[in-house]
């Protein structure tokens, strides 16, 4: 597939031997064929920036930019200084997509005139495998609906997306879950994404990453309620719906942080990371109109009660035994 428009891919590579010839050559195998590929070599210290380099010989379409370590919000940030494209995306050196990924994304928006497309993702613990698809025709996607699944069940990443050039602009906060944070800022200023409901990104678990790690699960929620109020600070006030969306799930995140401390050290950092955070819940609860009276009364008294929580925590537990 042929065309004028030159889509800019962004590939951060981190220490990703193992996988990363699977991603580029995903990449080289698209059928929307008229891209760059800006591989960012953050600091890698196994031989992934070489296979960069090889790569770049191999296919002229691929740059690469070796830098001193500066996390993937700092890689993705080069690559984007970098990108010269009427559009860009990005793709993690650990993952692959599928031939007609470019393709699809790009098709949908042309057909909606959307500043962002999106894709669906599929979850695999093997590298170069892939799945037949149906494409489906895109819907639209409205701002508030983007907003509310930031905060809930749906997809918070950057790399199932197409993105205009006009938003390259907008750079990341180096911050737990930088995604979500770079779209609260995003999608406040756009009014829709094309999603097309097919798998076109295939993300790769890896059972020895960081989020298979002890240390990063008793201590991931208590820094992710630190992010959200972070990002709730990007949310004007005369937005209070959407604030509403961002609060309910910093609380849960916060109860969810206190609940899952049990031994004397997680209970230790958990206490110094969220002091004070109580107070500020609290007042947030009672100042912001969109939450209905129902929930502000049982989130108050978990905020003030965290055995309160830890109750109602036990008894889903049995029911859920119960019912499976």
């Amino acid at each position: 597939m042929q065309n004028d428009s030159l889509i800019s891919i962004i590939v951060p590579v981190y220490n990703v031997e193992s996988y990363l010839p699977y991603c580029l050559e995903s990449i080289s195998n698209q059928t929307y064929t008229h891209f760059e590929a800006i591989l960012v070599d953050d600091g890698s210290t196994d031989t992934s920036g070489v296979i960069c380099d090889d790569y770049c010989k191999k296919d002229t379409r691929f740059t690469v930019i070796h830098q001193e370590n500066q996390w993937l919000s700092g890689a993705r940030n080069t690559g984007l200084s970098a990108a010269k494209g009427d559009f860009f995306c990005f793709v993690d050196s650990d993952d692959y997509i599928h031939p007609r990924y470019l393709e699809v994304l790009y098709n949908a928006l042309e057909q909606t005139g959307c500043d962002v497309a999106m894709v669906g993702r599929k979850s695999t613990l093997k590298s170069g495998t892939y799945s037949d698809i149906v494409v489906k025709a895109p819907i639209i996607i409205g701002q508030d609906d983007m907003m509310k699944s930031l905060f809930g069940k749906g997809v918070k990443v950057v790399w199932n997306k197409l993105y205009k050039s006009h938003l390259k602009d907008l750079r990341f906060n180096t911050i737990i879950a930088e995604d979500i944070d770079y779209n609260v800022r995003l999608y406040l200023h756009i009014d829709s994404v094309a999603y097309v409901d097919t798998e076109l990104y295939y993300f790769l678990i890896r059972p020895n990453s960081i989020t298979h790690n002890y240390s990063y699960e008793h201590h991931h929620f208590t820094d992710l309620a630190k992010s959200h109020l972070f990002y709730l600070n990007h949310i004007p006030e005369n937005k209070p719906r959407y604030r509403g969306y961002c609060i309910r799930r910093l609380i849960k995140i916060y109860l969810q942080a206190i609940y899952i401390a049990k031994e004397p050290d997680d209970k230790q950092y958990a206490h110094e990371q969220l002091d004070g955070l109580r107070s500020i819940l609290l007042e947030l609860l009672t100042q912001n109109p969109s939450l209905p009276y129902y929930e502000k009364v049982y989130l108050k008294v978990f905020i003030n009660h965290p055995s309160a929580y830890a109750i109602f925590r036990w008894i889903l537990n049995q029911l859920n035994r119960l019912l499976h």
